[in-house]
C-alpha cells in the first residue's frame, strides 16, 4: 500500500467533499457557506489558500474540514 503525503490526504478529502455536494451547489454558494460558518476565514489574505484548495492544488486543513461541513448541511437541507 502507499503511504499518502499529508497535503494528498487533505486533496483526497476535498475531493470526497466536493462530490458529496449536491449538483446545484456550486463554488460561489459554498463560499457564502464559508463566511458563515467560519467568519475567521472569510478574508481576502485567504483566497489564494481558497483557491489552491479548492482546486486541489494544495491540501489545506481548514477548508477541507469547512467544506466537508458544509456538504453535510447541504446534504441535511436537501433530504428535509
Amino acid at each position: 500500500m502507499q503511504k499518502l503525503t499529508s497535503a494528498q490526504y487533505w486533496k483526497n478529502r476535498m475531493k470526497a467533499a466536493k462530490q458529496r455536494l449536491p449538483k446545484e451547489i456550486g463554488q460561489q454558494d459554498v463560499l457564502m457557506a464559508v463566511a458563515e460558518l467560519a467568519p475567521e476565514l472569510d478574508r481576502l489574505t485567504n483566497s489564494n489558500r481558497w483557491r489552491n484548495a479548492w482546486f486541489m492544488y494544495a491540501g489545506d486543513p481548514q477548508f477541507t474540514e469547512v467544506v466537508e461541513k458544509i456538504a453535510d448541511r447541504f446534504l441535511e437541507e436537501k433530504d428535509a
